[in-house]
């Protein structure tokens, strides 16, 4: 075996030396260029919330898929290709607020390494529609004196979140449940037009406000004239009648018969012809039709008058000869 000098020995190191500095250089080089390409492929992963998706409203749909919202892209190019995930998996729409999601893009370098990219999102859920006022009527017309509550006007006053929404005289100082309130200037003692309001908010400050009107009209006005004769005379487009005290619904005639009949009380002595007194409940048609039977008997018989009508509003009528020699039906 050969022997080699201090000389040869120095050479054979310094060979050595450069040989493993090479190589160590080498895989340096290939690490560096390596961790490069991986920075820029992780650099190049974006993850982008879809146009409108970062806000949702209430609903009480099934969950929606968080991936459903997100678009991931290499570069600017939106890449099928890249693995994303979700934590949480799923927004549900049935809870209003923030939920807070943290997106995992994965893709693997020119060398076959995963790299990956985390992007932090947040999904607000919002309830943004109104209260749903159902009235039973959008008018309503009225006489003066009628009785009136302004709370019958509402059917229904409703919210996707709150549900069926109540009434309240005062709006509460914390608003948790929702609430409405109905404001009214309606005066049934006097003729006019008016207006009732109703004002609904629900638990998350959405209005609605819905108004009615109402019209209240003066009572119909029944007119008597006196006769020559010392007697009434009746006018007026209703059959509620009119007596002299102007109370009750009576109606009071001199000298004949009623308006509908074929003929006359006027004038005559002649004995009038057998005539009821009657204790029975008649319409005003079978209590008319009554008397004008007996009248057209005695066409000639001064009977001092006729009073009719029904005064107690019970709808039985009665036909009365202010003699007091007939009475058809009862009042």
């Amino acid at each position: 075996m050969k022997k080699f000098g201090k000389k040869e020995w120095i050479a054979i190191s310094v060979a050595a030396v450069v040989v493993a500095g090479g190589s160590g250089y080498g895989i340096y080089a290939y690490q560096a260029d390596q961790a490069q390409r991986a920075s820029a492929k992780k650099e190049a992963l974006n993850l982008q919330l879809q146009k409108d998706k970062g806000v949702m409203e209430y609903s009480k749909d099934v969950p929606v898929d968080a991936l459903t919202l997100v678009t991931a892209t290499n570069g600017e190019k939106a890449d099928d290709s890249l693995a994303v995930t979700a934590n949480p998996s799923t927004v549900d729409p049935s809870k209003i607020g923030n939920t807070d999601i943290v997106y995992t893009v994965k893709d693997k370098d020119s060398f076959g390494v995963e790299v990956s990219k985390d992007f932090n999102c947040t999904i607000t859920v919002k309830d943004t529609k109104n209260p749903v006022i159902t009235v039973n009527q959008d008018t309503y017309s009225l006489t003066v004196g009628d009785s009136f509550d302004p709370a019958t006007v509402v059917q229904s006053v409703k919210d996707d979140v709150d549900g069926d929404i109540t009434k309240t005289d005062k709006a509460p100082d914390k608003n948790e449940a929702g609430y409405y309130m109905i404001t009214s200037d309606v005066d049934t003692a006097t003729a006019g037009n008016y207006k009732i309001t109703v004002d609904a908010v629900d638990k998350n400050g959405n209005k609605a406000s819905k108004d009615v009107t109402v019209t209240v009209a003066e009572k119909e006005v029944v007119q008597a004239a006196a006769n020559n004769d010392g007697g009434y005379s009746y006018s007026g487009n209703d059959n509620s009648g009119y007596n002299n005290s102007g109370s009750g619904n009576t109606a009071t005639y001199s000298g004949g018969s009623s308006s509908n009949s074929s003929s006359s009380n006027t004038g005559g002595s002649s004995e009038p012809a057998p005539a009821p007194k009657q204790s029975v409940c008649l319409s005003a048609d079978e209590a008319e039709a009554q008397y004008d039977a007996w009248a057209s008997q005695n066409p000639k018989l001064d009977v001092g008058g006729l009073t009719y009508g029904d005064s107690d509003g019970d709808g039985c009528w009665v036909y009365r000869l202010n003699n007091g020699s007939a009475t058809f039906g009862e009042d």
